[in-house]
């Protein structure tokens, strides 16, 4: 204890007014940080920043750094170095080395709450983490997947921290009065400087209180053992944040002159739609507003609306007013006139507003963004990337899209390669989520199916319907692909435009031929009921759902299927992540001139040198091909490629 004391002395403290909370503004505490911290076998770190746009012109203003060395007592340390508020602070030239080693030090464990947000900026300042990663939001996500994975919320849930805000109220109120002092609105102003602007010993006081909010999360995990409980899913997240980081900051091209013309032209269609449609109603109506959108369906066009939101309201999605598609010559039309608001808004001015000064585009890919170990995206959310419209390919051109026909709203066609020479491959694995259904639930119909190398939809539409038309075909494909989100009778009459009643009758039908799958169904619910509400996928990933016993028949069936989905959809995420990773070594090991650039479901796209085409394109499918636990269920991947965009991508020929 009394080599604590002659480390930090009082005076050292710097105005935190904490003894273990450090602000390390002179030369002399820097050396008492850096001489601390060399004998911690753990480092937790977090930047502060002016903004969140790494691949712009953010950056670090200030390092929050926290360890601990024989004792167990946890200091905090916040060295600012460009902050604009005039106050002392240490300079690049003397610092830049010391962290560039100490993150760059393999024998110590990094941790982040958000690793992947912190790896960006240190990048930005030449310094690269190395060393075992430790992400507490991704553990938290594993000890509690349905609270929120917010620093402070967990702090004050897992820790017992009721002081886990407090000063992240004093920094909100500093800048909003920084704001007004420069007569911005919050929001404009944080997109400008964030906390550089703040005064170093608020900011700093903050960032020590998150970096040690962060260090007794490490340690409450990993007396949980949460890394030792779930190793596989645990060892493939961690390896996943440099593997995303490193998609990131690869980015995909855009073709902003192309994408700028379609803004233009979505907006002046959104403009011609919407006095077409007030000029039918006889009456202007706000499209944008969901309410008066009710309004217009219920008391003007007099239609019946069933479906609700998570919040209980009516519901007005797309799948709501394509039932009302025929009832109704002004539908098509605000069908139309949504599109094009959205994709105007949405995938166009969003995804320009987002580009390098190289004009590539770098989403955040959310590796714990989904209760069920799904990725999700932001900015712009690739999940939810419209495909070409087949309906308007042929309304332009003539000609369907497997024709040669082209979307002439195409967002995708803005994603361009990476220039001559390369090319774009798009490897998906095929049906997987089916393929895990027949797995976990060994149906005698869709194991036969699955070895034998048929196809499920076709022989689905003949299980069910005795026929493979086209029309049952479609039907057919809806009830296997709604099966793994717990599709209900009420779900398959909107997808697919039918009565009710035949649409009840479709799905007994289908539990009736494909009878293994309804006792696999209730087998699992059971299991899931006797064991605490709790049960994990193949790859070790826990989910807990306490709904599943719920006395109301509502919630309880809803918690059934949502069970299901994330039994099924959370094990083809797995997949998916072993992939990258998989693939993102081998590309490294093999000095192979390719990278992962994006993930969409269950599509891994990556970049590679034409010289290197058959080689990639060989280690892709064995990488993704190559879980043998599925057996005796083939996992198969498709392989497409493209020289041009990806609205024009292609089979490979192989």
């Amino acid at each position: 204890m009394s080599t604590q004391v002659n480390l930090f002395p009082c005076h050292a403290c710097h105005e935190t007014g904490y003894p273990d909370k450090h602000l390390v503004v002179t030369s002399e505490a820097f050396e008492r940080m850096t001489r601390f911290l060399a004998c911690s076998p753990v480092v937790v770190f977090d930047f502060e920043t002016s903004g969140l746009q790494w691949f712009r012109e953010a950056r670090s203003c200030g390092l929050a750094l926290a360890g601990w060395d024989g004792s167990s007592e946890i200091h905090h340390f916040y060295t600012p170095y460009r902050h604009r508020t005039g106050e002392p602070q240490l300079d690049m030239a003397m610092i830049g080395p010391a962290f560039k080693q100490l993150l760059g030090d393999e024998s110590k464990i990094k941790v982040a709450h958000h690793l992947k947000f912190d790896e960006h900026f240190a990048r930005r300042e030449g310094w690269q983490v190395r060393g075992p990663r430790y992400d507490t939001m991704i553990a938290a996500r594993l000890y509690d997947e349905n609270r929120p994975l917010a620093l402070k919320y967990r702090a004050k849930a897992d820790l017992g921290r009721d002081d886990a805000d407090e000063w992240e109220r004093r920094v909100d109120a500093e800048v909003v009065k920084l704001a007004r002092i420069q007569r911005m609105g919050k929001k404009e102003y944080v997109a400008c400087y964030r906390y550089c602007q703040v005064a170093v010993p608020v900011l700093g006081t903050y960032a020590c209180f998150d970096a040690g909010h962060t260090a007794q999360l490490y340690i409450k995990y990993e007396r949980a053992k949460l890394s030792q409980l779930y190793p596989r899913i645990w060892n493939t997240e961690m390896q996943l944040i440099e593997v995303l980081t490193d998609m990131e900051e690869m980015g995909l091209p855009v073709d902003v002159a192309y994408l700028e013309n379609l803004r233009d032209t979505l907006t002046g269609m959104a403009t011609s739609l919407e006095l077409e449609i007030e000029r039918i109603l006889g009456r202007r109506s706000n499209l944008r507003s969901d309410d008066e959108l009710r309004d217009l369906l219920t008391g003007t066009l007099g239609f019946t609306l069933d479906k609700l939101t998570k919040g209980k309201a009516l519901s007005v999605d797309r799948e709501v007013l394509e039932s009302f598609e025929d009832r109704h010559p002004v539908m098509p039309l605000i069908m139309k006139w949504r599109d094009a608001e959205k994709l105007a808004n949405t995938y166009t001015t969003s995804i320009l507003q987002r580009l390098d000064a190289q004009n590539i585009l770098h989403a955040d890919f959310q590796q714990a963004g989904t209760n069920t170990g799904r990725m999700a995206c932001r900015e712009p959310n690739f999940q939810n990337q419209p495909t070409d419209d087949d309906t308007r390919a042929v309304e332009y051109t003539g000609l369907a899209l497997e024709d040669g026909g082209t979307d002439p709203w195409s967002i995708r066609r803005a994603f361009v390669n990476r220039g001559p020479g390369w090319v774009r491959l798009f490897f998906d694995f095929s049906q997987i989520e089916l393929r895990v259904l027949a797995f976990y639930s060994r149906d005698p119909v869709m194991v036969d199916n699955y070895i034998r190398g048929g196809d499920i939809h076709e022989r689905t539409s003949l299980e069910v319907f005795g026929s493979k038309e086209k029309k049952y075909r479609r039907i057919a494909k809806i009830i296997n692909f709604g099966l793994s989100y717990g599709l209900s009778d009420l779900g398959l009459r909107r997808q697919a435009k039918i009565p009710l009643p035949e649409a009840a009758k479709f799905m007994a039908t289908f539990f009736k031929r494909y009878a293994g799958v309804d006792v696999f169904r209730k087998r699992f619910w059971s299991q899931v009921r006797a064991q605490e509400c709790q049960f994990q996928n193949l790859f070790g990933r826990p989910r807990r759902m306490p709904g599943i016993v719920n006395k109301s028949d509502y919630h309880r069936g809803r918690a059934e299927r949502q069970a299901i989905a994330s039994l099924i959809q959370g094990t083809a995420a797995e997949l998916t992540k072993e992939s990258l990773v998989r693939i993102w070594r081998r590309f490294k090991a093999e000095g192979l001139p390719a990278w992962p650039v994006n993930t969409v479901h269950d599509e891994i796209q990556v970049d590679c040198h034409v010289d290197a085409l058959v080689s990639v394109c060989r280690a892709m499918k064995e990488e993704m091909e190559r879980f043998p636990e599925f057996d005796p269920i083939p996992v198969v991947v498709a392989g497409d490629y493209t020289t041009d965009s990806w609205a024009s991508k292609r089979k490979l020929p192989w």
